[in-house]
């Protein structure tokens, strides 16, 4: 996109040349081309502007803008570049609202891939105690711990579960209570460290906050999906 300024203003887009003459018949088509208008810049009072840098080039930070700045004179010719500069309250409000929002949708995404990712749980602290697969989500927990009661209330001294990949596991009593202990410490551990991070992204002040929260819930909780 070519651009037009004055000297110490924000530069304009060319193709403003049909708001600034009204009365001049300009192509249909989009004006990008400062040669083909050289008369009709000055003609405006404008000069053509070189613009040094890609918005694409700036990084803001959370409550920053990127902006076109002011036109100098350098050289004789005029040039401007893009930058951040501060948002006003209400932006920075809306932009610190927009990353929470964010935050919170990662947080509650990585929450449910870990639940629903298979980990290797043991049965027991002795070297016959069997290692299970299980996914620690609410449907393990709760069919775990109702095959544990059954079992009790049976009388029996073993009971056979079915594991992530879905191959049968037959397990003595202690090692499915053990088992079912150790799915629900784990499962307990992912809701606890995503009540915490969800505390932390409400309360906060400000996106870096917000960001720091989320960096320490992922290293808690790893996306198995990515590891």
């Amino acid at each position: 996109m070519a651009f037009i300024a004055t000297e110490n203003n924000t530069p304009i887009p060319l193709d403003n040349l049909r708001d600034l003459l009204p009365s001049v018949s300009f192509p249909a088509a989009e004006l990008t081309s400062t040669a083909d208008f050289a008369d009709l810049i000055t003609e405006a009072g404008y000069e053509v502007c070189t613009i040094t840098n890609a918005a694409s080039d700036v990084t803001p930070a959370w409550n920053q803008k990127v902006e076109l700045g002011a036109a100098t004179r350098v050289s004789g010719a005029l040039q401007a570049s893009y930058g951040a500069v501060s948002m006003t309250s209400a932006e920075e409000a809306e932009a610190l609202a927009e990353i929470k929002s964010i935050a919170t949708d990662d947080v509650e995404e990585r929450t449910e891939a870990v639940r629903a990712a298979a980990q290797t749980f043991s049965s027991g602290t002795g070297g016959s105690d069997p290692t299970v697969s299980l996914r620690p989500d609410d449907e393990t927990i709760t069919n775990l711990t109702k095959l544990m009661v059954v079992a009790q209330n049976a009388n029996s001294s073993s009971a056979t579960i079915r594991d992530a990949s879905g191959s049968s596991v037959t397990l003595t009593l202690d090692q499915l209570k053990y088992l079912t202990a150790a799915a629900i410490e784990t499962e307990s551990e992912i809701v606890a460290d995503r009540a915490v991070v969800r505390a932390a992204i409400a309360t906060a002040t400000t996106g870096t906050a917000v960001e720091t929260a989320v960096s320490t819930f992922e290293v808690a909780q790893p996306d198995p999906t990515t590891s």
